[in-house]
This record gives C-alpha cells, structure tokens and sequence, in this order.
C-alpha cells in the first residue's frame, strides 16, 4: 500500500476467514497479519513488534484480543 501511512484494525470473530485474507494480502505484497489465540507466543510477539514498528498495514483481531488490557495498551502506544 504505497503512500498509505498508519495501520487499519480489522476485528473480526471468524479467525479462519482473517488468515485467508491475510494470506490473500500478503500475497499481494500488502504487510498484514492476524492476532488472535491460534498464533504462537513467538508469532504473535513478531506481530506485536512489526505493529510498534510501523512496518504493518492491516492487523486482524479476534474480539478476545482486542478487548484485553495488553492489546489496549498496545494499540495506545501506536496513537501516543
């Protein structure tokens, strides 16, 4: 996504629907992931620090997720 800065948080419930259109995506060249409670730890710490970075484009979250403190703060660090 050349010239688009930030991140779009899609929330989704249907974790086998985000991975296909995360795969989808990446494909496509577009730096994107899942987070949700089938990623391992390693995994999903990668996601996490690729987010901070600025380097991801789309993030998909189960609702779980994005309820939890630790993804709260997560996302606060992003907008602060």
């Amino acid at each position: 996504m050349p010239g688009v800065q930030g991140l779009t948080l899609v929330i989704s419930p249907l974790i086998a629907l985000m991975k296909d259109q995360v795969d989808a995506l990446c494909r496509r060249g577009v730096k994107a992931a899942n987070l949700d409670s089938t990623l391992s730890a390693e995994r999903a710490s990668w996601v996490k620090q690729e987010v901070l970075s600025g380097a991801m484009k789309i993030l998909y979250v189960a609702p779980e997720r994005s309820a939890s403190t630790l993804h709260l703060c997560l996302l606060l660090n992003l907008f602060l």
